[in-house]
């Protein structure tokens, strides 16, 4: 991806090239044109943007189709809102979107769409708050660099919250979370903030509260669960129903988390090897882990556009996670005594299953590199 997307101007990304002199520059790969030249297309000749616009159609399949298929580090979008703004540029209806998602109902459909409307709303106010905070800084900045007047301790504290508060919510407390706080601290507030979406009073079903809460994290089952460990919500042992508590259960909350740290500490580790299957096309990607629990981490990294094999990343992003399976293929045996060298074993225990399944080419995501007769 070419460096200066991240610098580029709102125009000059709906245009998906930059000029710089005479040169028409690709966002997307750095490829370059230059004015006043013509440039070949079949029996036709272009001027330099028209051939630079066929350029991002041909290659990258035009500006939308290429930032939709960004991660959701860059762009904020959820898979669910990605898929759904693909959709409606092909100008399908709600009810044709919703048979072609198979989520929730037509209603679904539109609170999703509101959701995108309010994070345009909060995205342009907060441009134009970035712009006149520049404006305003260029005007008031010391002389010689001086730091101005210090804040007293209390000052500082509240000015310290707004600033985790506002790394949290980037786009606003009513838009989405940024990234899931490893300390409590952060965690405590944002989940503060997150509370909010709920009413007094009201029950939810599960499918309720995932709904409300994926627009705000991709990961919604991870801040579900958080809701109910830090006392914020309450819910049936069945999962049926959950509801807003009026007042935090600090105790409880703080003795679920021992009680949630125990048993972390309890489930046993295994290392192994498992297999992503394409159901549609029996494609299969063959990897080693230390941790085989972390599994579901893959399919959120998946959702998030992240995972680190592209084709595969490609093929997810189109069809979707009904269209794949993952196996366990074979568990790590360890010995009860002994020294015992994990890593090679893996490894081993890979090229076992890479020579068996052979998931190379067209029959799968792993590299020609990983061929066990290419290592050797």
């Amino acid at each position: 991806m070419y460096e200066g997307l991240s610098e580029a101007t709102i125009e000059e990304l709906k245009l998906g090239f930059r000029r710089e002199g005479r040169r028409r520059i690709c966002l997307c790969c750095g490829y370059s044109t230059e004015a006043g030249l013509v440039y070949p297309a079949g029996d036709q000749f272009y001027e330099a943007e028209r051939y630079m616009e066929m350029h991002i159609e041909e290659q990258h399949g035009g500006m939308l189709e290429f930032l939709l298929a960004m991660d959701k580090s860059a762009t904020g979008l959820t898979s669910t809102h990605k898929r759904l703004l693909e959709l409606a540029s092909q100008g399908m209806s709600d009810d044709r979107i919703q048979k072609e998602m198979g989520i929730g109902s037509s209603s679904t459909i539109r609170n999703h769409r509101f959701a995108l409307r309010e994070k345009e709303r909060q995205a342009r106010l907060f441009l134009a708050v970035m712009e006149l905070m520049a404006a305003q800084g260029a005007k008031t900045a010391p002389e010689g660099g001086g730091s101005g007047p210090s804040l007293s301790a209390t000052g500082s504290t509240k000015g310290k919250k707004r600033g985790e508060l506002a790394s949290l919510f980037p786009l606003g407390t009513d838009g989405p979370l940024a990234r899931y706080p490893s300390r409590s601290g952060p965690l405590k507030q944002a989940l503060d903030v997150i509370a909010e979406r709920f009413a007094y009073g009201e029950i939810y079903t599960e499918q309720q509260v995932n709904a409300l809460l994926e627009p705000v994290f991709a990961d919604y089952a991870l801040l579900r669960r958080s809701l109910v460990d830090y006392g914020y919500m309450e819910r049936k042992k069945d999962g049926s129903q959950y509801w807003r508590l009026a007042r935090r259960k600090e105790d409880d909350a703080v003795d679920r988390r021992k009680e949630l740290q125990e048993q972390a500490k309890e489930i046993k580790i295994e290392a192994g090897i498992y297999c992503i299957r394409n159901l549609k096309n029996d494609k299969r990607l063959v990897e080693s882990t230390p941790n085989l629990k972390k599994l579901n981490g893959l399919k959120l990294s998946l959702d998030m556009g992240s995972h680190m094999n592209r084709q595969l990343q490609k093929d997810w992003t189109a069809m979707g996670e009904a269209s794949f399976d993952f196996e366990v293929l074979e568990k790590l045996k360890r010995p009860e005594t002994g020294l015992f060298d994990e890593k090679r074993e893996l490894k081993k225990l890979k090229e076992k299953w890479l020579r068996e399944l052979t998931p190379f080419g067209e029959l799968g995501y792993n590299s020609d590199k990983e061929r066990p007769e290419a290592q050797q």
